[in-house]
């Protein structure tokens, strides 16, 4: 049969430059092919904001078309260009993609809430000669792919609960995959007091969210009041409410001391569980039991599930005695005399409240007004999976020493660049504490000996630990100091990704279904550089990653393939551990278009003939033939 095609427009190439300036225009050119005349519409996507459109003609055969732009930023910029016939059968080959890298100064992302002062930050970073952008943290890229456009990332007093659900695993796979930078800036709302225990963002960090030092902490009893209503049946994301809430509960037991107490009632219009109280080293029967919790009937009783946990709390003997309740915001019944229950009863006991509401609806203001009764604090979210965050940063806030309000000097524990031309610095009002990592480096330490300062190399990136802040609420003394913004400076500086001093060429190679990686590297005199231990971490659409291992085939030359899994554009970060303890790191990208067989639009006569052939058949020349049975058959013994 005939493989031609009445009418096909495609495009078969995309050139761009490799590297460009800032603000310097160049020209991306492309290459079409048609088999008929045709209108059609070229586009010219960066990211998702077109930057070029212009209407073209095919005429049958080759097409070549030149688009004048001009770089912006800095850093990997992908392009996308759509090919829009009027005419058209495969719309699959009418796609490519490219990229080309902007040089330019460092460039920064600047992350925290609309509401947090970052100035004295973003103005220091910007007289130190860095490009900074700065966005909410409702905002920032989830797509590690998005921030690979920046050297490091400054995230400045956020709580978890404020950045997009898959932000802090982009972040981690940025700083691990893609050899990014990261630096954590403290206040009242970031690392435990933040929510930021047990989560992507903890394990990227040179610190642990958790301070195990119960002298530190005066014993605390708290009593964790779940809605176990059916409400709470609802699945988000294939996953019940109820299973969510229970998780959340886990992690308070994780998150107190020994010595702690903990209680867990799940409540509809009675306590139907009731796990406890238990001390903190029994947490382990804790988890397991409330991970198997399981939704009942009708809306929490607000006023009895209070009273419940007031009981409990009149028995125990810790110093700090905390409720915690969980409520749909549509579905707290009983609340007739609550309020007199938390001014006359619950407040008087040295008790406090705190309340979580799931979901908008009527009851929202009232879980949030009894909160403040009970000298609490209220959290509101639309998605269920928020609260084991909610639930870490609630008891760390409960725990009361996490964040220590006290003027002191900081102590130098180590050298680091960071340091360097700093002499002396001036003193501080405030940290969150925390827990230094074993592989970590502590480089300030505070007066109570917790990390102040601390870093580590993290995958094939760094990331840094400043658990103070950068405002005028706890480093009021260092923001008019005049060493501000060279610290800062030189904390940003050490994370950026790090650059070849070699010369190394990384290419990659479409081979049937695999793409082949191959790295040429030379040292400085242009001899091959060999015995190097690489390997390729592979960041592709989606966010996916894969690692490549290299193995070394020829002088300096090494080689590894992968499995593409869609077409765009891939980003490749080479970690190489040199024989003499050197480290060569390179960031390049290379982008995949569509599958090979919509390049090939015309038939093979000769190709189907030997395939006949082979089969012991012949070519059929019109349809009909195929029921002709004119083909002897081998014969079948019996």
């Amino acid at each position: 049969l005939s493989g031609a095609v009445p009418a096909e427009a495609w495009l078969t190439d995309l050139d761009l430059p490799s590297r460009l300036y800032p603000g310097e225009t160049f020209t991306l050119r492309v290459t079409a092919q048609a088999t008929k005349p045709t209108e059609a519409t070229l586009t010219v996507l960066s990211g998702d904001r077109v930057v070029a459109r212009q209407s073209v003609r095919l005429s049958p055969g080759t097409n070549r078309f030149a688009v004048s732009l001009t770089a912006g930023g800095t850093g990997f910029i992908a392009y996308r260009v759509l090919l829009t016939p009027a005419d058209d059968t495969f719309p699959q080959n009418n796609v490519l993609s490219g990229f080309t890298r902007v040089e330019g100064p460092p460039r920064v992302l600047l992350v925290a809430e609309e509401e947090t002062d970052t100035r004295h930050l973003r103005e220091a970073l910007r007289a130190a000669g860095m490009e900074v952008q700065e966005v909410p943290a409702a905002a920032m890229p989830s797509d590690p792919a998005a921030l690979v456009d920046y050297g490091a990332v400054v995230l400045v007093d956020t709580p978890a609960q404020a950045l997009p659900p898959r932000a802090m695993a982009g972040l981690q796979a940025y700083v691990r995959d893609l050899g990014g930078g990261l630096v954590a800036v403290g206040g009242p709302h970031a690392y435990g007091v933040g929510g930021w225990f047990d989560t992507p963002l903890e394990e990227t960090l040179p610190v642990e969210m958790t301070v195990r030092d119960p002298d530190r902490f005066p014993p605390m009893s708290i009593v964790v009041v779940i809605d176990k209503s059916g409400s709470m049946a609802v699945e988000e994301n294939g996953v019940q409410k109820i299973r969510l809430a229970g998780e959340a509960a886990a992690r308070v037991a994780e998150l107190i001391n020994d010595v702690d107490e903990i209680t867990v009632i799940a409540f509809d219009d009675r306590p139907v569980d009731v796990i406890g109280p238990l001390p903190g080293s029994e947490r382990g029967t804790v988890i397991d039991r409330v991970t198997r919790l399981q939704a009942g009937g009708g809306g929490i009783y607000v006023y009895e599930s209070l009273q419940a946990a007031l009981d409990l709390l009149k028995k125990s003997d810790r110093t700090v005695r905390h409720i915690l309740l969980l409520a749909d915001g549509s579905d707290a019944e009983r609340q007739g005399g609550v309020r007199e229950l938390v001014e006359e009863e619950i407040v008087p006991r040295e008790i406090t409240l705190s309340t979580v509401a799931i979901g908008e609806g009527p009851d929202v203001g009232f879980l949030e007004e009894i909160a403040r009764l009970g000298g609490g604090r209220f959290y509101f979210t639309e998605r269920a999976a928020d609260l084991p965050t909610i639930f870490a940063q609630e008891t760390q806030l409960a725990m009361r020493s996490y964040i220590v309000e006290e003027p002191f000097y900081p102590q130098q524990a180590g050298s680091s660049p960071m340091l360097e031309g700093i002499e002396a610095v001036p003193r501080l009002l405030g940290y969150v504490a925390t827990t230094p990592k074993a592989a970590g480096q502590v480089i300030l330490t505070t007066h109570q000996d917790d990390p102040l300062l601390a870093a580590w190399q993290y995958g094939l990136g760094r990331a840094v630990a400043w658990t103070s802040d950068a405002t005028g609420r706890w480093a009021g003394p260092w923001v008019g100091w005049e060493g501000f913004g060279r610290f800062w400076a030189q904390v940003v500086r050490w994370t950026l990704a790090q650059r070849a001093d070699l010369p190394v060429e990384v290419q990659v190679s479409l081979e049937g279904k695999a793409a082949r990686v191959v790295v040429d590297a030379l040292d400085e005199a242009d001899g091959f550089v060999n015995g190097m231990e690489g390997a390729v971490r592979v960041v592709g659409p989606g966010g996916t990653m894969v690692g490549v291992d290299l193995a070394q085939v020829a002088p300096g030359r090494y080689e590894g393939t992968f499995e593409p899994w869609a077409e765009g554009v891939y980003l490749l970060r080479l970690e190489g551990h040199l024989p003499d303890g050197g480290v060569l790191g390179v960031t390049t990208g290379w982008a995949l278009g569509y599958s090979p067989e919509y390049a090939t639009l015309e038939s093979d006569p000769e190709a189907v003939a030997r395939l006949a052939e082979v089969g012991g058949g012949r070519v059929l020349a019109e349809p009909a033939e195929t029921f002709t049975h004119d083909l002897r058959g081998e014969g079948v013994p019996r």
